[in-house]
């Protein structure tokens, strides 16, 4: 089986490790093109690092560290919140759903917020978010690198 997650792994990584050469290739200058290298080797690296954590043979007194591979993937997903308060203070406001129903309860509190402590009030909600689950995943990393 782990041959079969190391193909499958394969068959994604390098058809795009070959399509970010060719962008590489074609416009050099661009600083999306190295973003987006930087985070598929980051990617590539960390899910077959999973891979062969989760296929080698423990021991009697050994710990595994799958759980280390699995939180350092979902690490960057931290920065998500992030982007999502820096496109908030581009447009200056928070922009509530187009039906004008209000039944969600995460949209009440960013309006609410934003009535009470205008625009940076969403903002500074998805930096706590943000920083919250950086600080969880990194607690959980701390846990299994013990």
């Amino acid at each position: 089986m782990k041959y079969v997650f190391l193909t499958v792994w394969a068959l994604v990584f390098v058809p795009l490790g070959w399509f970010t050469s060719v962008a590489m290739w074609k416009n050099p200058g661009s600083y999306q093109a190295y973003l987006f290298l930087a985070g598929f080797a980051y990617v590539g690296f960390c899910s077959f690092r999973l891979i062969q954590e989760g296929y080698r043979p423990k021991g009697l007194f050994e710990s595994g560290n799958a759980g280390l591979w699995v939180c350092l993937l979902l690490l960057p997903l931290c920065m998500l919140p992030l982007h999502g308060a820096y496109e908030t203070w581009q447009r200056g406001v928070y922009v509530p759903s187009s039906s004008g129903r209000r039944t969600y309860l995460s949209s009440l509190l960013l309006e609410g917020l934003q009535t009470l402590v205008e625009h940076w009030g969403p903002i500074i909600v998805m930096l706590v978010v943000c920083l919250a689950t950086l600080v969880f995943l990194l607690g959980v990393i701390r846990h299994y690198r013990r």
